[in-house]
């Protein structure tokens, strides 16, 4: 048998050849893995320091990165959260603010009945008041106390109705004879207050899921709105319609109408219609409150600014049917 045997200079470039390919392999992997965390990187950097500013909450800005679909996705996605914060931190200031105003002006609105009432008592404790006014000065202050005991309702009932974790006692209802009877129950009320009422609901059911008890203050609110606000013998009317997922409720009156710098705001709390805090006829609660138990049944509830026919003030409740 012969041995073959292979030259020593053979061996060596055998394990030279080997380790250069090693090497280049190594140098290989090297550059693609400073590549891949070089277009890795840069997308992720921008992407910590984007969620850095969130964190912070200064200068939250959008980012923009060109490259691979994915990273762009992801720097889509980042854009979007933050177009969203930045509506909810601007919402977020607006109901601050209003909230502030709301209790400014209903200190303001507390303090002027709180000084006539503590002016006239002192004057009456004082004995400085002839006989033939007392009655005036008390009647007075039996008013004042009727407006302040009257705002304090409304104020309470407000941020009672508004709290997210409030919750509705629904109950499945015909609401055309819910409607039938409500007015019937008013009718004499309204009558008294020399108001003319009119009715237009049909007879056929539709069922809704109402609270009722909400459902009539909501309803008592726009009713005693018109008559503040209105003279005598303006006529309120009442109609009620269907569309394919509702239950139309319009209540409507041929009175003064509602100004248009007020349109806009009429549902916003502590809004009257009368400009001069200190002699308006309402709260400015009552709409606001009216405006908060329809959203809490899902429906809507709008001002027609385009006025039909002859009525002045058109106020249309949505209500999802069953």
């Amino acid at each position: 048998e012969h041995i073959i045997v292979t030259p020593t200079w053979v061996k060596v470039i055998s394990v030279c050849i080997i380790i250069v390919f090693i090497l280049v392999y190594i140098l290989i992997l090297i550059a693609f893995s400073k590549l891949l965390t070089s277009k890795v990187k840069k997308p992720l950097d921008k992407l910590n320091n984007g969620l850095q500013s969130i964190a912070t909450k200064t200068n939250v800005e959008p980012i923009y990165f060109k490259g691979d679909k994915e990273f762009v996705q992801i720097c889509d996605s980042f854009n979007t959260m933050v177009s969203r914060l930045n509506k909810y931190e601007v919402e977020n200031k607006k109901l601050q603010e209003e909230k502030k105003k709301m209790i400014a002006d209903i200190s303001h609105d507390l303090k002027t009945p709180i000084t006539t009432i503590q002016g006239y008592s002192k004057a009456l404790c004082d004995n400085i008041i002839s006989e033939d006014k007392k009655e005036s000065y008390l009647k007075l202050i039996y008013n004042k106390s009727e407006e302040l005991n009257e705002l304090i309702n409304f104020f309470h009932e407000y941020t009672v109705i508004e709290r997210s974790d409030y919750k509705l006692k629904k109950e499945k209802i015909n609401i055309n004879e819910f409607l039938r009877k409500f007015f019937a129950d008013k009718y004499d009320q309204i009558e008294e207050k020399q108001f003319i009422l009119e009715i237009n609901i049909p007879e056929n059911k539709c069922f809704v899921d109402i609270d009722t008890f909400q459902f009539k203050r909501a309803l008592n609110n726009l009713i005693n709105n018109s008559i503040k606000y209105n003279p005598i013998n303006t006529i309120i009317s009442i109609s009620v319609s269907e569309s394919d997922n509702n239950s139309i409720i319009e209540i409507r009156d041929d009175g003064v109408g509602i100004p248009k710098s007020l349109q806009e705001s009429v549902f916003e709390p502590l809004v009257t219609g009368d400009d001069s805090r200190g002699s308006k006829h309402g709260s400015g609660l009552g709409l606001a409150i009216t405006k908060c138990i329809i959203e809490k049944h899902k429906g809507h509830i709008c001002l027609i600014c385009d006025k039909k026919e002859n009525w002045s003030t058109i106020f249309r409740i949505n209500l999802p049917k069953l």
